[in-house]
């Protein structure tokens, strides 16, 4: 048997372009399998929004504007990735509530509570709530609740925050990104068999490909999937929420808007339903 490929990636829930790889994220796991193993890295993007002169600048105007600003980064990813990014209501940032490092460290959490898949699981509901739901993820409660959502046991995670098992694995997260000089997110290190590739920022899923098929001279390749219904649907039992951006990485299809027209025909006779998010969709079991 073939050994699989490890890949680390380092990134960071507040990373507008992190949030917009994610189609890339999904068909590596499923286009790759179980010949593939991957590692996730936190960053340490915001500390405390006080400390961002760019964002807070004068104390006098107050974690509203801070807000405001952070969200000003988002336009451009959005426009490139076509993921869903809804600024509007955006107020995780407060007095209270300074840092998001919390959400790095829940994360670590989740991956010390639970399976892979489960934890990856876990930092897209984080993702998806910073970035579309202007949901408060890095409130302990909101934390708890959405563990519990996805079947993490929830004594179990809010021991790994409490005991401070988390937060050590964050900054031994921290500690490796500095010590290989990760500067920028996300940073994929692909390695096979002693060999390694390092590509950093947003990098398509075909450059990605690329650098595997290298890596293992051809020897572990990636699947593909049929554009039909019955594999989209049993898709949705892994990935509740696709993306038209998601769905087109996955299946093939030429365009965003080709996967798009592809889900509205779905969901016209059933099959998958859509949800609204900001200016754009998710597709949905119904």
């Amino acid at each position: 048997m073939a050994e699989k490929i490890c890949i680390e990636i380092f990134t960071d829930p507040f990373c507008s372009w992190c949030w917009g790889s994610e189609p890339e994220l999904r068909a590596l796991e499923s286009l790759y399998g179980d010949n593939l193993t991957i590692k996730i890295r936190m960053g340490a993007l915001v500390p405390d929004i006080r400390e961002a002169e760019d964002i807070y600048h004068a104390q006098e105007r107050g974690f509203a504007y801070a807000n405001s600003k952070m969200v000003r980064y988002w336009p451009k990813p959005a426009a490139e990735t076509q993921m869903p990014m809804e600024a509007a209501g955006f107020s995780l940032f407060s007095e209270d509530h300074p840092s998001g490092f919390p959400i790095n460290i829940a994360y670590k959490a989740a991956e010390l509570s639970a399976d892979t898949h489960t934890a990856h699981a876990y930092l897209r509901r984080l993702r998806e709530g910073i970035f579309v739901d202007s949901a408060l993820v890095n409130r302990p409660e909101v934390q708890v609740a959405l563990a519990s959502e996805l079947g993490l046991d929830g004594e179990r995670f809010k021991h790994q925050l409490d005991s401070g098992m988390a937060e050590k694995a964050f900054w031994d997260d921290v500690e490796r990104g500095e010590a290989l000089q990760i500067d920028l997110y996300p940073t994929y290190i692909i390695n096979y068999r002693g060999e390694s590739e390092r590509l950093k920022g947003y990098i398509l899923y075909e450059q990605l490909d690329s650098a595997i098929q290298r890596l293992s001279h051809g020897k572990i390749k990636a699947s593909t999937l049929e554009q039909t219904p019955e594999a989209l649907v049993k898709l949705l039992d892994k990935y509740p929420r696709l993306a038209p951006a998601e769905i087109r990485r996955l299946f093939g299809f030429e365009t965003v808007a080709d996967a798009a027209v592809w889900g509205k025909e779905l969901a016209a006779t059933g099959i998958v339903a859509l949800k609204n998010a900001g200016d754009r969709f998710w597709v949905e079991k119904p």
